[in-house]
């Protein structure tokens, strides 16, 4: 058995479970997968339910081994080991990964003796055996993909989105509007501000229900590449432990625990950017504090583009009873202006400057606090799991949604003012019943309550005319779920779990307070899925599995008509298969194809959250990594989807807006070791997106803006004293974007430069 190291490096993630609804939409397809997983879950119930606690603890001694992480061949510094301690965010965290002694060689160093994961390059870890019976995300069914803190590393990036560039079949951009929940576009979900992707920090949901600028956005800009230890990419539906809004998959980021010191970054960049990160750790401490302060600032490439942030971030943790408790208090606020969307055709003519924002009042402001408390187990995947949270988050926005600058003097501009005042509160519990290397079973459940208000009104000059709407709100639901997985042969396993929701929504409705009322949706949602790796190294997977939102408070509680209380969850049904595979002791290999059914999607057309309709999406990811030698990897991926309105709300509108039919990306990073632990390396990294479909009003014509493609280029020398580097980015398309919008029936966008030095700065580390 293997013993319990100071600082082990591992990838550890939330079980992961399938989602079955109630309701069922589209093809029966998986009926025999779900057959298979009745069978496991009475087998494994029937031999064990007498005799589970007594297993469970004859077998703590006989742990799983860890899914390890093994570091690519270099690292900056050799660091002594530290007391071994697990992420305390629910899961296990991975260790720093420049602490093991490298390899000689990066593709040995990269394969691993017994390892469960490739860490090969920046932005992905690549699965290496998924027949292993784990808690990481690794081991599901599904494709899955790992941004670890090495990764990081070598990435440009200002905040979170930046860290998703690489990730196959995946888009992040930024608004340019200031703190309004960031886009993840995955296997052709736009997830609008964050919609329709289910984000989690340490085990904390961050979908917000009923928010103003779209049902369950999530918001994260509070979170800096500093703060994070990896981040986890679950495609499809496919996890018990995540619920609502998990209906593309999950981006669950776990923070980190621990610094080996001190340290002080200081950056700039282009248009008058500045920021400081200092952290205060160290690896030598018991209990372990990991406290960050992060500042920063710019002005912006538009008029009225301006922006500052300021986000303490304070963690601790320590061993006890037998695991690691890890306490998080943080704390953040930012305001900003917003120059607003300009027309495209207006644009191209050269009717309007680029730089010009639409009304010099728009902006907003932000601020929000949390505590969070986790507790998992110190060493092996074994035991209990318990995550507790209070957040509390209040965003005010000011937007102008027309398509070009007002003439001067201009009459009143009205603008649309969005404000939501939310606290949530609440927890999950779950144990993890190891038995040998052949079964696990976790059962837990959870509970989360929300109370607070979400209003949009009318305003000039920032001051309120009328209310649009306005709810008071109090939220609850209550989960339970199951999640097993089964090895009936060295290389045949099956993935099965269940997860049952119960929602009360009590809204009163102040603008009318006659829709004012109850929602109790209830619903249940399974999942079943199979791995075959019929040799070392290829890993051959399928997986059926449902996820689901919950209505909308227009839905539920519309400020004009009938209200529908009685609505239940609108459903999203799943089924993913695929392959990966290493070969040739230097190339990665995998490929996915996904089928998806949706009901009452909606999407944000000329500025007003809309149901299209049903939707149906049929999509494949390719991806491949090559180890051209030790000093150099090489990375490509493309993803495609054909994401159509199976029956659309608008007559002709048969394409699912602002979907991307085309995800294409490459890269490669050079790196050259010096004597005395000095390190140069450089990351070149290219992203290209197909213009997604929009409508304009009721017309069945769509519209599209310009492909988009950028150019991320970082170069960093490393001592073990200091740090110096260097980021930029190149849009070469000049009225090109990553997003359009649909204002005043015409296409629009945030222009951005050609060149933006996103850091240029240096890290010094204090021991």
């Amino acid at each position: 058995m293997k013993t319990c190291r100071l600082r082990t490096l591992f990838l550890n993630s939330k079980p992961v479970g399938l989602a079955l609804s109630s309701v069922r939409v589209g093809k029966p397809a998986g009926n025999y997968l779900l057959k298979i997983l009745c069978v496991f879950l009475l087998v494994v119930g029937s031999s064990v339910i007498e005799d589970l606690q007594a297993i469970a603890q004859d077998t703590r001694q006989r742990e799983l081994e860890r899914v390890e992480i093994n570091p690519p061949a270099r690292r900056a510094t050799p660091r002594r080991a530290a007391p071994a301690r697990g992420s305390g965010s629910g899961e296990t965290n991975t260790s720093e990964q420049t602490e093991s002694t490298p390899p000689a060689d990066a593709r040995a160093g990269a394969r691993g003796a017994g390892s469960g994961l490739l860490s090969t390059l920046p932005g992905l870890s690549v699965v290496r055996d998924k027949s292993t019976v784990s808690t990481s995300a690794t081991s599901l069914p599904s494709q899955v993909q790992i941004i670890n803190r090495q990764d990081i590393e070598g990435l440009v990036a200002r905040d979170v989105p930046d860290l998703l560039k690489q990730v196959a079949g995946m888009t992040a951009t930024t608004f340019g509007q200031g703190d309004i929940g960031a886009p993840f576009e995955m296997r052709g979900f736009f997830g609008q501000h964050g919609a329709d992707i289910g984000i989690f920090v340490d085990g904390v949901p961050q979908n917000w229900p009923f928010h103003t600028e779209h049902q369950g956005a999530a918001d994260i800009a509070y979170l800096t590449p500093e703060m994070i230890e990896r981040i986890e990419i679950i495609k499809g539906p496919f996890s018990a432990l995540y619920g609502n809004f998990a209906l593309a998959g999950v981006v669950n980021i776990i923070t980190r625990n621990y610094q080996h010191s001190q340290s002080l970054t200081v950056t700039g960049g282009t248009f008058g950017a500045y920021r400081g990160v200092g952290i205060f750790s160290s690896d030598r401490w018991i209990p372990t504090p990991f406290l960050v302060n992060e500042l920063y600032r710019t002005e912006g490439y538009r008029n009225n583009s301006s922006y500052k942030r300021w986000s303490p971030f304070n963690k601790v943790s320590f061993p006890v009873w037998g695991g690691n408790l890890s306490l998080r208090l943080n704390y953040f606020t930012s305001t900003w202006g917003a120059p607003g969307y300009i027309g495209l055709e207006d644009l191209r003519k050269g009717l309007v400057d680029p730089v010009a924002a639409i009304n010099p009042q728009d902006g907003g402001s932000q601020g929000r606090y949390s505590f969070v408390m986790n507790y998992s187990p110190l060493c092996g995947e074994a035991g209990l799991y318990a995550t507790a949270y209070v957040e509390n988050y209040q965003p005010v926005r000011f937007a102008t949604f027309q398509s070009n600058p007002p003439p001067i003097p201009a009459p009143p501009i009205t603008q649309w003012n969005a404000v939501d005042d939310r606290t949530h509160w609440g927890g999950r519990i779950y144990y993890n019943f190891v038995f040998c290397n052949f079964a696990s079973l976790i059962a837990g459940g959870e509970t989360r309550q929300d109370k607070g208000s979400s209003a949009t009104y009318d305003a000039i000059d920032r001051e309120i005319i009328k209310p649009n709407y306005r709810y008071d709100l109090r939220l609850s639901n209550w989960a339970w779920f199951l999640q097993g997985q089964l090895r009936i042969a060295d290389s045949v396993k099956l993935v099965g779990g269940v997860r049952r929701d119960w929602f009360r929504y009590y809204i009163d409705n102040t603008v009318n307070p006659a829709n004012s009322g109850v929602a109790t949706p209830i619903i249940t949602s399974p999942k079943a899925g199979i791995v075959i790796t019929p040799r070392e190294g290829i890993n051959i997977f399928a997986n059926k599995g449902f996820g689901f939102r919950t209505p909308t408070a227009q839905e539920l509680s519309p400020v004009t008509g009938p209200a529908g209380f009685n609505l239940q969850p609108a459903v999203i049904d799943t089924f993913d298969a695929g392959c990966n595979m290493w070969l040739f002791d230097s190339l990665y290999l995998a490929v996915a194809g996904y089928q998806t059914y949706f009901q009452k999607e909606i999407v944000t057309i000329n500025d007003t959250p809309k149901n299209v309709g049903n939707t149906k999406r049929e999509g494949y990811e390719v991806e491949g990594k090559f180890y051209a030698s030790k000093d150099v990897l090489l990375f490509a991926n493309v993803g495609w989807v054909d994401a159509k309105v199976v029956d659309p709300t608008v007559p002709g509108q048969t394409l699912v807006p602002q979907t991307s039919e085309w995800i294409v990306k490459g890269g490669i990073q050079i790196t050259k070791d010096f004597w005395d632990c000095r390190r140069l390396r450089l990351d070149a990294y290219y992203n290209y997106l197909s213009a997604g479909p929009n409508y304009l009003g009721n017309s069945p014509i769509p519209y599209y803006g310009s492909d988009y493609d950028a150019y991320f280029f970082k170069l960093t020398y490393t001592e073990p004293a200091w740090s110096a580097f260097i980021g930029a980015k190149l849009q070469p398309r000049r009225l090109a974007s990553d997003f359009y919008n649909t204002t005043s029936n015409q296409l629009t966008l945030d222009p951005k430069p050609l060149w933006d030095v996103t850091e240029c700065g240096f890290t010094c580390n204090f021991w």
